[in-house]
């Protein structure tokens, strides 16, 4: 929950005589508001969910309620991610639509969707052959195909921002252009086929709908590696959005069993999180051995991180007892 525990609560865990106590309390914690609270601001950070100014009120604030909603009620990430990349409509009936304010390009919301979702970096191949991996011109521009139908507006009911703010599909086919060979490129998935969609279907689906099969190499991987990161202060794959042959994972077995039982539990976020909490490995001590002094990706010892910047802020204010203030939001 990115939070210290109370002097009560540290009291009360010290002289439980439950031999389960520790992994009773990682259940309480996950199911806790403060997990929804934690998890949210993670993703909304993510998802780039920032207020710059008074417009952004309307879109920031409503985001950010749904990605805690997703995250207490325990949406499918698979589902969670569906929302967000097949957002249409405004803010106020579907406030996913707000990261397209911020990625308004279909090149942005490709690349985007490849580091966050997928783990690739996928920038270089704009101009040329990637450099460390083998993605091509072609393969960049038939991902970006997926999003080519993505428009944007003016809502009626906020026009005096003179922002777009309203997603919508263009009716036209989905479909790229290849600058270097001046060729149509159909949606194609990372190393898969060409696909023929009509105009009047969503390309977005069917890109979600391949990211999120079973036999996907980085949809599940990438997810995985980002909550191992987050909870271990490092990647097995490092850094965690750079999944590339030539960035091979410290632990292949250990990436590809978290992915493949991610897989079998439905894309269960508090599973995964209880699973990864509950294992020997995050148990152990952060003081080094003789042996395992000089660790310093394989997991045989605890990685001392830090608090997140939020979480310090939380923790000074709490042991401090001094809340917090901030302009135009609640205490």
């Amino acid at each position: 929950t990115g939070k210290l525990p109370t002097y009560e609560e540290t009291q009360a865990f010290l002289a439980d005589q439950n031999t389960n106590k520790r992994d009773l309390l990682v259940d309480r914690l996950i199911d806790s508001p403060g997990y929804a609270d934690y998890f949210a601001n993670k993703w909304a950070a993510v998802l780039r969910n920032k207020r710059r100014n008074g417009n952004d009120i309307l879109y920031t604030y409503r985001f950010h309620a749904w990605i805690r909603q997703a995250m207490q009620s325990n949406m499918p990430y698979d589902q969670f991610v569906r929302s967000i990349l097949t957002a249409t409509g405004d803010a106020e009936n579907h406030p996913p639509v707000t990261w397209y304010r911020e990625v308004s390009a279909s090149t942005q919301q490709m690349e985007d969707t490849a580091q966050l979702f997928l783990g690739m970096r996928l920038a270089c191949a704009k101009c040329h052959h990637h450099p460390f991996e083998r993605w091509s011109q072609q393969d960049y521009y038939g991902f970006e195909a997926f999003f080519t139908q993505v428009g944007l507006k003016v809502s009626a009911y906020n026009p005096q921002t003179n922002i777009p703010d309203v997603v919508f599909l263009n009716g036209n086919p989905p479909q790229s252009r290849n600058p270097r060979t001046n060729q149509t490129v159909k949606p194609t998935g990372l190393g898969g086929e060409p696909l023929d969609i009509p105009a009047w279907q969503d390309a977005r689906h069917h890109l979600v709908d391949w990211m999120a099969a079973p036999e996907n190499p980085f949809f599940a991987k990438a997810l995985v590696n980002r909550y191992w990161k987050h909870f271990f202060g490092r990647g097995i794959v490092d850094p965690e959005d750079d999944l590339r042959v030539t960035n091979p994972p410290s632990n292949p077995e250990l990436l590809d069993a978290l992915a493949k039982h991610f897989i079998e539990k439905k894309f269960d976020l508090k599973d995964l999180v209880r699973t990864i909490c509950k294992s020997s490995a995050y148990q152990l001590s952060y003081e080094p051995t003789p042996e395992n002094a000089s660790d310093e990706q394989s997991f045989s010892r605890f990685y001392p991180r830090r608090l997140t910047a939020e979480g310090l802020y939380d923790a000074i204010n709490q042991v401090s007892d001094v809340p917090a203030g901030f302009g135009g939001v609640p205490q």
